[in-house]
């Protein structure tokens, strides 16, 4: 690539801010361009820690605060997702022309392989999995990185035909499009799947964080667009011009959309040139259910429709994708009631599209870490469709305080049962205890997992074990699935 178009020079002293997952992927690839780097961290044992020094004793390794006092002399920083580069010594920093970057921005400049690159508030990780799984399957090779599974530096050591990237709001945040940059197009398709209300204790406001989310676009010679989400209305009006439209409802030519048949669900594409309905899979086909799910596909196929695969393999892999761990995944069947793993729910909005997935009597395990979250959303949907609540963790009231001021204008849903219990095992056994008859036992929290657990696996990991043993004990009239 031409190092004209480059921001991020190698020969230049570099600090790496943090040394977890990503912090250390950028230490192992930049001690192999030979860059000049030191790393800090404001603790003392980090992750990667003996990583570092096992295998890189020469790196100095900093334990401080960040300051601009432990900034002076590196011309290029490095800043790991997890550290904001709001902080006043980065700032500081900035004016001062020292480069400000994440790891995205050395992936974008040293890549030469196309990418497909996916954020949003919910279902990028199950998008990224799915798109790597089609084109696997359309005999090219792909693999997926970033957000999750493998650093986006990892990557670069693998010969595939396609990256697959997921895209954290935190990654976007360090991403620079600049003069020097702005011809470069990595991303033949790159969306921002939808923009719902999360990390407000990082953000200023929605707006705020919704356009640090649209910082994907920069990059992408097109734009897989949202339709019906109106937080990408602007966008659409200012900036687009390459866009590929995925829509919840029937879509119009050149788009991807569903279409209802009674209880089944189409996903389908108007060709542009034809204005004919192409079908792509059927819901009673998929292995995946559940509107958000539905939605998940005709956006990933709109994401691969710059690259012409074929399309009775493409529709050969949308049957046999299984979908994630964690995320609406079915456990077991005791008694008849059906539990449901999406631990991965995380914020309002994914467990509000957690809970259209189901028709059915559903009681609803939620609560954690709100992360300044407004949970009137989700109140609303509880009141009006959710039979049974069990909450846990630390704002377990306020989801509670939220649902009673919202149940009050729902007279239908008077009845609706609310518990709450101090860990996983008694809300599995409260939940049985209230469901009725069929009834749907959805964990799905709403809220992140730090209050309790050290991550959202490590609470689906439990939930999971809760059920399991839930259902040895009763035994009769129970199914668990074999491989959680």
């Amino acid at each position: 690539m031409n190092n004209n178009n480059h921001i991020f020079h190698f020969h230049k002293p570099t600090l790496v801010i943090g040394l977890g997952l990503s912090g250390y992927s950028c230490v192992k690839f930049l001690v192999n361009k030979k860059c000049p780097i030191s790393v800090l961290d404001t603790r003392e044992k980090p992750p990667f820690i003996d990583d570092l020094k096992t295998n890189y004793s020469d790196v100095s390794f900093i334990c401080a605060e960040i300051s601009e006092q432990a900034l002076t002399g590196y011309e290029q920083i490095i800043v790991s997702p997890g550290i904001s580069p709001r902080h006043p010594a980065l700032i500081a920093a900035q004016k001062a022309e020292k480069l400000i970057i994440g790891d995205l921005n050395i992936f974008i400049q040293e890549t030469e392989t196309p990418v497909i690159a996916v954020t949003g508030s919910n279902g990028k990780s199950t998008v990224v999995s799915l798109l790597a799984h089609i084109i696997n399957h359309c005999d090219k090779k792909a693999i997926a990185g970033g957000n999750l599974g493998l650093p986006l530096l990892d990557l670069l050591q693998y010969q595939v035909d396609y990256y697959i990237i997921e895209l954290s709001s935190f990654q976007l945040e360090t991403l620079i499009s600049t003069k020097s940059n702005s011809n470069i197009k990595p991303f033949i398709s790159a969306s921002v799947l939808n923009v719902t209300e999360d990390h407000m204790d990082r953000y200023k406001d929605l707006q705020d964080y919704r356009e640090t989310k649209q910082k994907i676009y920069k990059f992408a010679q097109y734009q897989v667009i949202n339709q019906l989400d109106s937080h990408n209305t602007d966008y659409k009006k200012t900036e687009t011009k390459q866009a590929i439209y995925f829509t919840e409802q029937g879509p119009l030519a050149g788009e991807f959309g569903l279409i209802c048949r009674d209880k089944n669900i189409d996903i389908v594409s108007i060709d542009k040139e034809t204005n004919k309905s192409i079908l792509w899979a059927n819901s009673e086909t998929l292995k995946i259910k559940g509107r958000h799910n539905y939605l998940n596909i005709a956006s990933t196929l709109a994401l691969l429709a710059p690259l012409e695969l074929d399309s009775n393999k493409v529709k050969q892999s949308l049957t046999s994708f299984e979908g994630l761990d964690h995320r609406c995944q079915w456990v077991a069947n005791i008694n008849n009631h059906h539990f449901y793993n999406d631990s991965k729910g995380t914020n309002v909005g994914a467990t509000i599209a957690a809970i259209n997935s189901f028709d059915d009597d559903i009681v609803l395990i939620a609560g954690g870490i709100g992360k300044d979250a407004d949970f009137s959303p989700l109140a609303d949907i509880i009141a009006k469709k959710v039979k049974g609540l069990i909450l846990i963790g630390h704002d377990a009231n306020l989801i509670k305080a939220a649902v009673e001021s919202s149940i009050t204008q729902y007279k239908d849903n008077q009845s609706l049962t609310i518990k709450l219990v101090t860990n996983l095992q008694k809300a599995v056994t409260g939940a049985l205890e209230i469901a009725s008859e069929n009834a749907i036992v959805l964990f799905s929290p709403a809220c992140a997992s730090f209050d309790m657990f050290n991550n959202y696996v490590e609470r689906g990991q439990q939930f999971v074990q809760e059920v399991k043993q839930l259902a040895s004990e009763l035994s009769v009239n129970s199914k668990v699935k074999e491989t959680v």
